[in-house]
């Protein structure tokens, strides 16, 4: 069960009422699942160390909370930290470049423009995002990823 709850603490899918429906009701099922969950991500997010966290825990369910504690606990920072530092990230991309020759008004044109696919990622999910930029669009574009990976690169010094 608590495996079940860290997973649910670093986004993935929680413990199933079906299995335990045995033994609680739906509400008490969703309490202890937020009451562990809590538990989980508190002494991930604070300073505090393991003991003081499962201090508050039953003794009888101390040595199984500090060996999914111990065990998952990287894994909770990580998605925590996902969660709260950034927005959404970008995963991968694909660009192609067009070459607008005319339209309805103008005849030859001649004007490029860049077709980009983005796909990016948070906290929700992975998600694709198309745009079409012409040249000063491309170059602001390119200048903002320069500077944001500028601004990673001291940040990891």
């Amino acid at each position: 069960y608590l495996d079940g709850v860290a997973d649910s603490a670093c986004g993935l899918r929680g413990p199933s009422f079906d299995r335990y429906s045995d033994l609680w009701t739906l509400s008490e099922f969703w309490q202890s699942n937020a009451a562990w969950r809590a538990c989980f991500e508190s002494w991930r997010t604070s300073a505090g160390t393991p003991e003081s966290t499962l201090g508050r825990i039953p003794a009888s369910h101390r040595a199984a909370a500090r060996a999914v504690l111990e065990r998952r606990s990287d894994s909770v920072l990580r998605h925590l930290l996902l969660g709260t530092v950034s927005g959404p990230f970008l995963t991968d991309f694909d660009w192609a470049v067009k070459l607008v020759l005319g339209s309805d008004r103008v005849s030859s044109l001649g004007v490029p423009l860049t077709a980009l696919e983005l796909c990016l990622r948070d906290h929700t999910g992975p998600r694709r995002l198309g745009l079409e930029l012409g040249s000063a669009e491309l170059l602001a574009l390119v200048g903002a990823l320069e500077a944001a990976h500028k601004a990673m690169l001291q940040l990891q010094a």
